[in-house]
Order: C-alpha cells, then structure tokens, then sequence
C-alpha cells in the first residue's frame, strides 16, 4: 500500500504533484506565495488536508513518507498548519500559519540524512525540538475516523420515544445522544434500550425514559482503547478536548474502516500465495534452489514455500 502514485525514488515529486492536480483540474500549490501573503498580514488560508496531500504531493494517504516530505515543503516556505496536518481526519480543514514568527522561509531545509554527528547540517541550524516534530504519529486515534467528526443526530430528554424512533428510522440508525446539548449528554436511547423497558413491561412516553448511560471515548484515544466499549454497546460517542460529542461510532463503522485498512495487505498475502501456487506448479526444486540469494546456498529450499517473496520476484525476472 503506496502513500502517493507510484512512490518511486526517480518520480519527482513535484512532477506528480502537478500531474495529479491537472487531472483534478486544480493547480499545483504553491507554498511560498501563500507565505508571501501571511507575511503582507492577509488572512489565514485553510484547506483540507486531503487537498493539501493531493495538491502538494499528488498523495492520498498520510503515510510516513509523505507527512515527512510535506514537512520539509512546508518548513522551506516557512509554513506550518493549524492544526498539525497529521492529527485530525483527513477532510479537517487546517489553516497555514508562519512557522517561525517573521523569519524569512528556509531556502534549504535539512533531511535526516544530512545530518552531521552534532545534529545539524552545515550552515543550517536545526533543534531537537524541530526534529522530534517531525516525527510520524505512530497511533491511529479515534479522531482520525470519518463518523468520529460527523456531528450525531441528538434529542432532548422530554422528545417522545415516537419522534425519536422516527429520527432513528430516517436516519438509519440505532442511536441517538441525549441531552440538552452535545455538549451536555446525559445518556443515549437506542432500539435495545427501548425493547429492554417493553420486554420488562414498561410504557415508557418519553427519551429520558428510555435511555441508557452514554459509552464515551476522548478523540485522542488510541482507536483500540474504543474497541472494547464498542463491542460492550455497537457504539461510542467521541468527545473532543472542550467536551463537545463530535461524533458516533458503531460497530459497522469500524468493520467498514477495518476493511479499509487491512483489504491491501490481504490482497498482497492473496496475490503472494497464487505465485506460490503457480511456481510450485512449472518448476521443480532443483530449479527453486537455483533461486536463493547469493551467499545464502546452504539453506533448504525444499518447496516453492522456503523461498522469500523477494526470492520468488528475482527468481521470475530469470
């Protein structure tokens, strides 16, 4: 699973940069001329982050090659964005801001690989501090999920349980936040909350009573930390840092994002094991011994199953 379209070394960057923004039918974006017009004091410009990605690198994804290249654009004109580009889901809008209150933008900036012994690069300064900013988030929060910033669907405690299963029905879904405001929950009715008071022989007229205690999770979770609380309720409700609820997870929204995440490494296991299969097939072991790297003769091949996917690959360029 590649960050940008052909993630290849010799493809430069800014080529596909401007290839996948013709295709959009939008320009390149051009960082420094938005940094000239912060230093004039316009205002803030702010664009998504997937724009950002798309518009910058021509990328989809905010893997670690393309949230480190993207830094290095941004510091060389002298930009950051409000907030960080890395952190919130990737259709958040950010705003670019001056990095370094009124220095004049970089004209190099520093890789990792520049680096002298003493952490800098020569003529150019660089902190630890800059460094560790640059670093990828290793966790994947609950923020970053797309119904984690979809504002749910709420009632009051005095709504009718008929309006609220009306607005469940035409929302297709199977709960709802109670409270005064989003900011102020106090529980959630859903489908099982109303069929636990109907079974037990309770009329219940309104929300309030009806509900049941609200499972909630910080955004800032790690996207595991929810896991257990949506297997307990087939919900969540995220909270941001001002404790407003942001949005609703359930447990079809997390099948449906599990699969996005995990479909390019089945497909990849799937397409390594139909090699296997027809190399296993056409050749016999003789011809899989001849197929091992260089120096490593004195390991078994055996089956078409003892070889690395990388010996598989040399062994088919053959």
């Amino acid at each position: 699973m590649t960050d940008t379209p052909g993630e290849n070394p010799a493809l430069d960057p800014t080529m596909v940069a401007y290839v996948e923004s013709s295709m959009s039918g939008q320009e390149p974006l051009d960082l420094r001329a938005i940094a000239e017009r912060l230093q004039r004091g316009d205002t803030p410009e702010r664009i998504s982050i997937r724009d950002l990605l798309l518009l910058t690198l021509g990328a989809y994804r905010r893997g670690p090659l393309v949230v480190e290249q993207l830094r290095r654009m941004l510091a060389d004109a002298g930009l950051k964005t409000n907030p960080d580009f890395e952190i919130p889901y990737i259709d958040y809008e950010v705003e670019f801001v001056r990095a370094d209150n009124g220095t004049p933008p970089r004209e190099v900036s520093p890789s990792a690989r520049e680096l002298d012994e003493d952490g800098t690069t020569p003529g150019v300064m660089v902190s630890r501090d800059a460094l560790a900013a640059s670093l990828t988030e290793p966790t994947y929060r609950v923020h970053r999920l797309r119904t984690a910033n979809s504002s749910p669907e709420w009632v009051t405690p005095q709504t009718t349980l008929a309006e609220a299963a009306t607005i469940m029905l035409a929302r297709d879904c199977s709960q709802l936040p109670v409270g005064n405001s989003l900011r102020h929950i106090k529980g959630v009715v859903s489908w099982k909350s109303i069929g636990s008071r109907l079974v037990l022989g309770e009329q219940p007229q309104t929300v309030d009573q009806a509900m049941d205690r609200a499972a909630i999770v910080d955004a800032t979770e790690s996207i595991f930390a929810a896991l257990p609380l949506i297997a307990e309720n087939q919900y969540v409700l995220v909270k941001a840092a001002d404790g407003m609820i942001t949005g609703i997870i359930t447990s079809t929204d997390l099948t449906l994002q599990f699969r996005e995440l995990t479909e390019p490494f089945l497909l990849i296991q799937e397409t390594e094991l139909f090699l296997r299969n027809i190399i296993g097939r056409k050749f016999d072991v003789e011809e899989l011994q001849s197929a091992r790297f260089p120096g490593d003769e004195a390991r078994t091949v055996a089956s078409v199953n003892d070889l690395t996917l990388g010996e598989m690959q040399r062994f088919l360029e053959n």
